[in-house]
């Protein structure tokens, strides 16, 4: 949404947001220049109790009521439309109830899918089942982040919806005046991974890990440049030689990008009751892979979205199959053939310009929303 955003003349809107790392991880993300953000959070101190992450899940739900009344504020001083984004179930209902108190039209913005309540924790699967279709029903217009999640929403609830793909300036690329941590030894292949790593990420990486580790011809290194705590990641497989664990500022994390000999993205190969939850993931950290420029390399299912999307631009080599041997085949080939390495560098940035770029993306937002086209900066 920063991306998106920054598209926007900043006097045109106002944030309503979760406080910074309030419930899971460490974001850290610069403010726009000259936007006004208003933050609710559960104070970070809970969860250091006993259960305290359970316990900020529960204590979350009681931010809705403050939360639209932040909303109903913003109304009063102007605010003509309200888009709520998902996934913050305390947010998306406190702006479906402002929405009935005001009558503003509402529009949401799911950049995740809501998941089966069997896999849903605590609850959110209560307010899943009373609130989604509620919600999405009431809204003027949904929008959603990818054509797997409309996908969903019109299996699941039978809505049509507006695909706002991610979106990324296609000018960025590295600077090379920012300082990043020595990471490894000199000329070792850095295999980079950005952002949360979470359920879905984390036996995809291992996998890789162990591959590399067959493979010490390749002086081949797993880098993941992440907020999710360091200690937790160490004592649940990723404490090797070969494997770094870095927290960079948001120029760092792009400057690693822009200097990897190969950008990774994963999903992991899920039980098959969470098989329609595995085929709408697509970690966004890949608009950043292609706008950087280093060749990606992806290992996901065969169904996922992920994977398919990559084959079907051809930006990515894809490994979608858990047998090591052949998951080791393709990530040699992505490392060390150049000519394919320059092809897919080309197909990546390509594919920014063609789908994901900011100015592209904010227009076909700005229109979905009925907002006047003068508001775009």
């Amino acid at each position: 949404m920063r991306n998106l955003l920054a598209a926007f003349r900043p006097e045109s809107f106002a944030v309503i947001s979760e406080s910074l790392g309030g419930f899971q991880g460490i974001h850290n993300a610069s403010p726009l220049p000259g936007v006004r953000v208003r933050r609710l959070g559960v104070p970070g101190l809970v969860k250091r109790f006993p259960y305290g992450v359970r316990i900020a899940r529960w204590l979350r739900f009681a931010l809705a009521g403050q939360v639209e009344r932040m909303i109903c504020e913003e109304v009063k001083k102007g605010a003509e439309r309200i888009v709520a984004v998902y996934p913050s179930w305390p947010f998306f209902i406190a702006a479906h109830r402002a929405h009935l108190r005001t009558s503003v039209p509402l529009f949401t913005y799911q950049m995740d899918v809501t998941g089966p309540p069997a896999m849903m924790r605590g609850a959110n699967v209560g307010v899943c089942t009373k609130w989604e279709r509620k919600i999405l029903e009431t809204a003027s217009r949904r929008l959603v982040l990818t054509e797997a999640l409309a996908a969903d929403l019109k299996r699941r609830l039978g809505l049509d919806s507006t695909v706002i793909p991610h979106s990324i300036n296609p000018g960025v690329r590295d600077r090379h005046d920012v300082a990043l941590p020595d990471i490894g030894a000199p000329r070792e292949r850095l295999i980079v991974h950005t952002g949360v790593v979470e359920q879905q990420a984390s036996g995809g990486l291992l996998r890789v890990a162990e591959v590399i580790a067959r493979h010490p011809q390749w002086n081949a290194r797993l880098v993941l440049s992440t907020p999710s705590d360091r200690n937790h990641l160490l004592a649940n497989g990723f404490d090797r030689p070969f494997i770094s664990i870095v927290s960079l500022k948001d120029e760092q994390v792009f400057a690693l990008q822009s200097r990897a000999h190969l950008n990774l993205a994963v999903v992991s190969f899920h039980r098959s009751e969470e098989a329609d939850y595995e085929s709408t993931i697509f970690p966004t950290k890949l608009i950043e892979y292609m706008a950087a420029g280093p060749p990606i390399f992806v290992h996901a299912p065969p169904r996922s979205f992920l994977t398919q999307h990559a084959r079907n631009h051809g930006y990515a080599v894809v490994a979608d199959s858990k047998d090591e041997g052949s998951l080791g085949e393709s990530l040699g080939k992505a490392l060390q053939n150049e000519d394919l390495r320059a092809t897919l560098t080309r197909r990546g940035r390509s594919v920014v310009e063609e789908i994901f770029a900011v100015q592209r993306v904010a227009r076909r937002f700005a229109e979905a929303c009925d907002l006047s086209p003068s508001i775009l900066t």
